[in-house]
């Protein structure tokens, strides 16, 4: 079988580990690149060893050497030339989140039915062996109903950073808190009635209480919702938390 070559929208960091990682696969190969700069793409190219470089989008998408794209653009961006490259005949890998509404989402996998391509969203964890593994247990009851969801996970992002931009759609809320929402949504459910809010004190911080999962096994009244936080100036926090019976976590480093 002949490997899926992929074209990489745009030179952000994202984009480099994703070329490196893809050297230890058969089934993929990065081959071209593209950005507005011809000089930024070609020295990316160099760099990495890809056989083509663009210096626009449209011609990436236009180029027959290439069966996919990833799209590593700002947030902004994605929904938009995740559509255009579906257009032109290409599947779609975007990094998160690819869409900033329901009505973007739909033009998407829309654009991707009537393409009869893959789209797909870059949440690279649910195919870990340890997601499948803690997905595998709740399914079975290994824990007893599932009652509360709470997660946490913050970074320091450097002043100037474009995750920082919201004309760009930058900000914790999209950036980080798709991850809460999509681990909530993976292990619980779809949400019955979330409520974000900014936390008080924090610019780039915000508290998501989201669906109610039912009665705790401690009292009569609902569960506890999730507690904060996902935010870009809290230092390094990993933590997923589901609660049964019994209870399975999931942690990375902190500060």
């Amino acid at each position: 079988m002949n490997p899926v070559r992929w074209g990489l929208l745009a030179t952000a960091s994202i984009g480099r580990v994703m070329v490196e990682a893809a050297r230890r696969l058969t089934a993929a190969r990065f081959v071209a690149v593209a950005s507005r700069d011809g000089d930024r793409a070609r020295q990316f190219a160099a760099g990495l060893g890809l056989d083509r470089a663009f210096a626009s989008y449209e011609a990436l998408l236009e180029y027959d050497g290439v069966d996919a794209i990833y799209v590593a653009l700002p947030i902004s961006m994605h929904t938009e030339w995740t559509v255009k490259a579906l257009r032109a005949g290409k599947h779609v890998l975007c990094e998160k989140p690819f869409a900033l509404s329901p009505a973007d989402a739909a033009s998407a996998f829309d654009a991707a039915a009537d393409a009869r391509r893959v789209c797909a969203e870059g949440f690279m964890y649910r195919y870990h062996p340890q997601t499948v593994l803690v997905q595998r247990l709740v399914r079975q009851g290994q824990i007893g109903t599932l009652r509360h969801v709470r997660s946490a996970l913050s970074v320091s992002v450097p002043a100037g950073d474009i995750r920082r931009n919201r004309a760009l759609g930058g900000g914790a809320y999209l950036d980080l808190g798709s991850y809460r929402v999509s681990a909530a949504r993976l292990f619980a459910g779809p949400p019955q009635r979330p409520s974000p809010r900014l936390s008080p004190g924090c610019r780039s911080a915000v508290r998501m209480r989201s669906t109610r999962l039912g009665p705790s096994r401690r009292s009569s009244g609902p569960a506890r919702p999730p507690r904060p936080c996902c935010g870009a100036d809290g230092g390094e926090q990993q933590r997923f938390r589901g609660t049964g019976w019994w209870c399975f976590a999931g942690r990375g480093k902190g500060k």
